[in-house]
């Protein structure tokens, strides 16, 4: 049975405008995971947002659109409505953004039942049957918990809850696990995969991630300038793919985890410009951070590598100077004392980083106005600037809105830079990217670091950047140092069975997420774990036989 089928899908701007999806095939059976995968600017979000009938009024669709039995016509709004309330169902790329944060968890995983005419108190059960059913602890006692109070992964179980809630016939899931540690997606994957087990929808599962829809998708549709150019079997994607877009984005995955420089010379003669000696943090008697010490070297890349809450953004935050340390010490040895400023972060989503009101130029002659800079240099410097991370003169006189996310993150690059820095702290800085763009920016960072002796500080959830970019690696799990190296040992020759866990939980075909969620729990209940590289601390055959 098919679960959803687009056919002879057109959207335009408006009728004779710019033509965003041309002629558009796709179908999704019930039972099966179609994974859609493109490029930034490929056109997958205009085609959710066309079977979700969320273009805007003005734009101009045809084609037809075809939700379990139901043809869709966004004319009609309340068959639209209908369609949605019992047929249809999604799941956002960032769950904190779908749920409204002054009401509980409970209420919004009710809200499509009751909506539907289904007792409250009937509602609230089904929601904990779910909660249960997806994963999540305590599920009767998160029906009156807040989103604030729920890590993200445990946010990404209550929306997949809350999709379920109406058994619809297709589930789309916008890049749900994208802002998430690889463990915190294999227990949203494991959700999906019980979810499929016990019921009978079609899943459209929209990512950017080539290894993730490998490893979870039955069929992968490749979708280039608006069109689906490939639709082929997950198991033959790499042999199989014929289509130069599909290609390009098997080279694009494949050369994030490709070094092109040396680290060993960088390693041995670099100079630390930034010593961290047991350093601690608590927040309202919680400890995030715990006895960490490590130290970075000028132009080289550490990579600070952990689940959600294990402590990085913490460590991220006092090393630039955002939040201060309870006990410890931050040395900056290398002539960062006294400038405040050495130290620069470039955040995880450009866009939000960047004051939409201001074009890339005036954003850059902003910062280096703070630095100092005499206003009669700054448009100068900004331009040299903007040039040195690939932006032209006609995009940096445009606004983010009108920038693409790579564009946007060379722009925090350049702003960042307009300080002088000896520090990049980069949290996140490519998970929100599509794997060419990622490439780009990985590369646009190792080219900077070598030309300009820049130490990086890398807060990266994505091993295969690590591998690309890292020189040395410190693994935090629970606020304490669990293991550190090099890139080489840590990766190849891991010792601490959480190390071992996270490169397990990296997508592969065959990836088995539901046990990679089991060993997790064995692991935060015992103490199996490696600290500073000095030996095992717990219970790890336990671990192993998981």
């Amino acid at each position: 049975m098919t679960a959803l089928q687009l056919h002879d899908l057109h959207v335009t701007t408006r009728p004779g405008g710019d033509l965003l999806v041309r002629g558009l095939d796709l179908r999704v059976g019930t039972n099966e995971t179609v994974a859609l995968l493109g490029r930034s600017g490929a056109g997958k979000s205009i085609t959710i947002q066309s079977v979700l009938g969320l273009l805007p009024p003005t734009w101009d669709v045809r084609g037809g659109v075809v939700v379990g039995d139901a043809i869709t016509d966004r004319a009609d709004a309340e068959a639209l409505r209908r369609t949605r309330l019992h047929d249809l169902a999604v799941v956002l790329q960032d769950p904190r953004a779908a749920l409204n944060p002054v009401r509980t968890v409970g209420d919004f995983a009710t809200e499509a039942a009751i909506a539907r005419g289904v007792d409250p108190a009937v509602a609230a059960e089904q929601a904990a049957r779910l909660f249960a059913e997806v994963g999540l602890p305590d599920p009767h006692g998160l029906l009156g918990r807040y989103p604030h109070e729920l890590s993200g992964g445990m946010l990404q179980r209550v929306q997949i809850a809350a999709a379920l809630a109406g058994d619809p016939a297709v589930v789309i899931a916008d890049e749900p696990t994208a802002s998430l540690d690889v463990l915190s997606q294999a227990e949203v994957i494991a959700a999906f995969d019980r979810a499929r087990a016990d019921r009978a929808f079609g899943l459209l599962f929209v990512t950017h991630d080539l290894d993730l829809a490998v490893a979870v998708a039955d069929r992968i549709a490749v979708l280039d300038e608006g069109r689906i150019v490939e639709t082929l079997p997950a198991a033959g994607l790499g042999t199989a793919a014929r289509h130069p877009a599909t290609r390009a984005l098997l080279a694009a995955s494949r050369a994030t985890a490709q070094r092109t420089s040396p680290t060993t010379p960088r390693l041995r003669h670099a100079e630390p410009v930034l010593v961290c000696e047991h350093v601690s943090r608590s927040y309202a008697g919680h400890r995030a951070l715990d006895d960490v010490s490590l130290s970075i070297g000028a132009g080289t890349t550490l990579a600070l590598v952990g689940g959600s809450g294990s402590g990085k953004s913490t460590l991220a935050r006092i090393v630039a100077g955002l939040d201060r340390a309870d006990t410890g010490a931050i040395d900056r040895p290398s002539g960062l004392r006294g400038r405040p400023t050495a130290v620069q972060m470039v955040f995880q989503d450009p866009r939000l980083s960047l004051d939409p009101r201001l074009t890339a130029q005036r954003a850059v002659e902003r910062a280096l106005g703070a630095a100092g800079v005499p206003r009669a240099a700054r448009s100068a410097e900004a331009k040299g600037l903007l040039g040195l991370v690939g932006i032209d003169e006609a995009t940096a006189a445009r606004r983010p809105a009108g920038l693409s996310g790579g564009q946007c993150q060379r722009v925090s690059i350049a702003r960042a830079l307009a300080f002088d820095p000896s520090l990049l702290v980069l949290d996140e800085a490519t998970s929100a990217l599509d794997p060419e763009v990622r490439g780009q920016i990985l590369a646009l960072l190792e080219s900077l670091r070598d030309r300009l002796g820049l130490a990086l500080l890398l807060i990266t959830h994505d091993l295969g950047v690590v591998a690309r970019l890292a020189d040395e690696v410190v693994v935090l799990h629970r606020g304490r140092v669990v293991e550190s190296g090099t890139a080489a040992d840590v990766i190849e020759r891991p010792r601490a069975p959480y190390t071992q866990l996270l490169l397990d939980a990296l997508p592969h075909r065959g990836w088995r997420p539901a046990e990679l969620a089991a060993r997790r729990r064995i692991l935060e209940a015992g103490t199996a774990d490696v600290v500073d590289g000095r030996g095992p601390q717990g219970p790890a055959g336990e671990l192993q036989r998981a």
